[in-house]
């Protein structure tokens, strides 16, 4: 659930007792997500209070229904098999970065337009469910994502490229429109 508010800007809690109502996510799609990031086990450090995340061989999350685990699946992505011994999220970290998620660079434009701006694109910022669209300039979100997008792949290698992404939100016409009261004649 984490996951996927953080990183997506999106929230699967419903669909963890129930298929959701209004969206297309369902319980399997959660517990599917789920199993990408049950294979963590914690660990003590060596100072007091530190812990330590490491990944583990087993460990499953069962989906009620069924009771039984589904195999690893990011959302709209490919499965992995249960059996895979590969650090599942490894491949989540893939995906979410990856060019062809559509859900990463939505949220991360809205976060940082929230942060530069007072308020998101889409509010709230961790909410960009289909059935809560921008309440204006969707065309404006959708322009911005074309333009960052070809960024994003590269922020996880190369970090710098978090600043080209400030740079053309800032240059944009609608941030300059947006973040100056507008030109008032001085009174006379």
């Amino acid at each position: 659930e984490t996951t996927t508010q953080a990183f997506l800007g999106m929230s699967l809690t419903c669909a963890r007792c129930h298929n959701h109502p209004l969206e297309k996510w369902t319980q399997r799609d959660y517990f599917q997500m789920a199993n990408l990031v049950s294979r963590v086990r914690l660990k003590n450090g060596e100072r007091d209070g530190e812990v330590m995340v490491l990944s583990s061989n087993e460990g499953n999350i069962n989906l009620p229904r069924l009771g039984m685990p589904l195999p690893p699946r990011p959302l709209d992505g490919t499965e992995i098999s249960l059996a895979s011994l590969e650090d599942r999220r490894e491949k989540l970290a893939n995906w979410v970065t990856a060019p062809e998620n559509p859900y990463f660079a939505k949220a991360l434009v809205n976060r940082v337009w929230r942060n530069f701006m007072g308020r998101g694109i889409v509010e709230a910022e961790d909410d960009l469910r289909l059935t809560n669209p921008p309440s204006n300039m969707d065309c404006f979100l959708t322009f911005l994502l074309t333009q960052v997008r070809p960024w994003i792949s590269a922020l996880i290698p190369a970090p710098n490229m978090y600043g080209q992404t400030f740079s053309f939100l800032f240059l944009s016409f609608f941030f300059f429109f947006f973040s100056f009261p507008p030109f008032l004649p001085p009174s006379l």
